[in-house]
């Protein structure tokens, strides 16, 4: 089961496009059957590989936010810590965009808060 959809996308035209143009929308439509209550899961999308004060970030953000998609305001970074960390754990993520992304994410009711039974 699926408790929330997140679209990974850089703030790029070709990987925006990829939103636009593939039927993402009914993708997770479908998942709706698998779900308890027949709803299709919260949708969001985090923008990740962005660049510090880069204009397309916010430009994106408010495009895919005016088209209809829920946008995290947390970002992941282009390092290569990040892009390198391909089938390994993800260490020290405290204080790091992850770490943004989940506080975020428990704010928002996405994520339990520690101690919280569903």
């Amino acid at each position: 089961m699926t408790d929330v959809a997140i679209l990974n996308t850089a703030p790029t035209t070709a990987d925006i496009d990829r939103i636009d143009r593939l039927p993402m929308r009914d993708l997770i439509e479908e998942v709706a059957v698998l779900r308890p209550d027949g709803t299709p899961p919260p949708t969001w999308v985090l923008l990740n590989r962005t660049v510090t004060g880069a204009k397309a970030t916010n430009d994106y953000r408010d495009y895919l936010s005016d088209s209809g998609w829920n946008v995290f305001t947390t970002t992941i970074p282009n390092r290569q810590l990040y892009a390198q960390s391909m089938l390994h754990p993800v260490t020290a993520a405290k204080g790091s965009a992850y770490d943004e992304l989940v506080t975020e994410m428990t704010d928002r009711g996405l994520l339990p808060k520690i101690g919280d039974q569903r």
